[in-house]
């Protein structure tokens, strides 16, 4: 009886060991084409558009009427880098 139970646990593990085999087979290798192609590449945050050489970005209001420019530290406005309403009054 104990050699028979012992034999179980032997094709239990082999069976476990082959399907966790075929499972890491089944994964599609990656390819050159997939990396120069774009598939791991890093997407954007739509509207938001860093500003080089601060750590602040630039991001259009709500209305449409103004370019805000935030803190990536804080979320804070720290300023409007162009308001419509400004420049429509200037012309």
């Amino acid at each position: 009886m104990l050699l028979k139970l012992e034999f179980m646990k032997h094709i239990l593990l082999l069976c476990a060991t082959m399907l966790t085999v075929l499972q890491l087979m089944a994964g599609e290798p990656i390819s050159l084409k997939d990396i120069t192609n774009g598939t791991f590449a890093t997407k954007r945050i739509s509207g938001v558009n860093p500003l080089k050489g601060t750590s602040e970005y630039a991001q259009i209001s709500s209305d449409g009427r103004q370019v805000v420019k935030y803190s990536f530290k804080t979320g804070n406005s720290t300023g409007v880098i162009f308001d419509l309403a400004a420049a429509k009054a200037n012309n």
